[in-house]
């Protein structure tokens, strides 16, 4: 039987942190028109949850209004403002403000953003109490992984601020990161080191099986890109791979017992 995370977070009709393990289908659409044709592409209501990354939407100012007019999904929303590794930086005190609007609207269920800038962390803290919508804070390091211990101990400092989830996110150059990240993850299962609901995986192109293998390390819940650019020359990282190695894989009979889980 699958452990359990020692505390659950529901949004709507999802339960984070319990038997089963979440899909989290990521979107970072570049306008209106790209985040109507991605909200309607037909794995959406399949999604456990919807991520949206704001960072490339063009005009943002105008995000609220955008998704108002076009959202009527079952499922929670998260909506992420990355840092770390992103080509487009949203200026914080536009992105506060969009979060706010999105917040007053009933339009987001998470807000995910990063915990380096503590200011800003306390701010969204600020916004969100007392909504119901919970945070969720996401730490990428790009420098490499140098033990699992030193996963381990990022993942607790990111849990210490506050958040709902906890996602810890490392790059892997090697098979040998690649292990200390999925031991970290297992450990922290296990061993009840984390209270919240997480996520402790790696970035990177050589951690792409990780990512797609991520529940069986013991993850309360992973992210999955709905589409990539054609002409990035590399793997594609999709929902659909995903559901396809799980499949083959057998990773529900193995590991949750509850169905596809998806």
């Amino acid at each position: 039987m699958k452990l359990q995370s020692k505390k659950k977070v529901r949004a709507k009709t999802c339960e984070l942190g319990g038997s089963r393990y979440r899909v989290f289908g990521s979107m970072a659409p570049e306008n209106a028109e790209a985040l109507r044709r991605q909200l309607n592409l037909p794995c959406v209501g399949t999604l456990d949850v919807l991520e949206i990354v704001l960072n490339q939407y063009g005009a943002l100012n105008r995000f609220a209004e955008d998704i108002a007019a076009c959202v009527s999904l079952e499922i929670p929303i998260s909506l992420r403002i990355k840092a770390q590794g992103a080509d487009d930086p949203v200026d914080k005190t536009l992105g506060l403000a969009v979060l706010e609007a999105c917040v007053r609207k009933g339009l987001a269920d998470f807000v995910d953003i990063e915990p380096e800038d503590s200011g800003f962390v306390s701010q969204v803290k600020a916004l969100l109490s007392g909504t119901g919508v919970k945070l969720i804070l996401t730490r990428q390091n790009y420098r490499g992984v140098g033990s699992k211990e030193e996963v381990l101990q990022a993942a607790q400092a990111v849990e210490a601020m506050g958040p709902a989830l906890t996602r810890v996110l490392y790059l892997a150059v090697d098979d040998v990161d690649m292990l200390h990240i999925a031991q970290a993850a297992r450990s922290a299962k296990q061993q009840g080191m984390l209270e919240t609901p997480f996520c402790i995986s790696a970035i990177g192109e050589a951690g792409l099986m990780l990512r797609l293998f991520g529940e069986r390390c013991g993850n309360d819940f992973g992210s999955y890109p709905l589409s990539r650019k054609a002409n990035e020359g590399m793997a594609l990282e999709t929902l659909d791979e995903y559901r396809k190695l799980r499949r083959i894989y057998a990773i529900d009979h193995e590991y949750d017992g509850d169905g596809d889980g998806t």
